[in-house]
């Protein structure tokens, strides 16, 4: 009884911090939260997704405080479990692997990142391809950024291309925004490749004055 008013109190004030912005005390809440669960490896097991979720968070907060090697770690803490059902399975791979994946991302390690998406991007579509598809391509925008960053450009554009290609993308206008200026950067930055799209995009126009006089930025 003690050990679950505790944990209530302790995720009311995690929560609480989180409400108002104050992220030092948030992480540092959630921390004592992961720490009450661990003591209590019974009721951890029991409640193992939401244990997963506190990690997640917990990770997250991190990243916002620029404690990466720590946000890494609970990546990879996540991934010592054994997941009993689907849920469970699927709470670990989609959650450590957004965790690396924009803790290197963010950090400046943009090998790392693009290491971690081209590892799982099957799978992470797999998962997210039945909804979330949002998440799935916030987490693509962070691998096109990385490889533009390594000047993998046509990579970063065939990510692009790929997000595109999914209706839902127009649900997301901020997003689609972004990955629209951002196509057009990595398009820039190209070079000859710049050049080579755009003389294939002109084919692919129909005939018309406009199409043949029109300019592309």
């Amino acid at each position: 009884k003690s050990f679950r008013c505790k944990a209530r109190v302790t995720n009311a004030l995690a929560a609480y911090n989180n409400i108002i912005g104050n992220l030092d005390l948030y992480v540092q809440y959630s921390k004592e939260l992961l720490l009450l669960y661990e003591a209590s490896p019974a009721f951890m097991a029991e409640n193992l997704v939401t244990y997963l979720s506190i990690l997640y968070n917990y990770g997250t907060g991190c990243i916002s405080l620029k404690r990466y090697e720590e946000a890494i770690h609970s990546a990879e803490r996540m991934r010592t479990f054994k997941p009993s059902q689907p849920d469970e399975e699927r709470k670990i791979f989609i959650s450590s692997t957004s965790l690396e994946l924009v803790a290197n991302g963010v950090s400046g390690n943009h090998k790392g990142a693009v290491r971690v998406f081209n590892e799982n991007r099957l799978t992470l579509y797999r998962y997210f391809k039945e909804g979330f598809l949002q998440r799935y391509f916030i987490l693509c925008s962070f691998a096109a950024s990385s490889n533009a960053y390594l000047e993998n450009y046509k990579e970063a554009l065939k990510i692009i291309a790929h997000i595109f290609a999914h209706p839902e993308i127009k649900k997301t206008v901020w997003l689609e925004t972004i990955l629209s200026v951002l196509q057009i950067l990595f398009l820039s930055e190209a070079g000859e490749e710049y050049q080579s799209f755009l003389k294939n995009l002109k084919r692919r126009l129909p005939e018309s004055k406009g199409a043949e006089t029109a300019e592309f930025i």
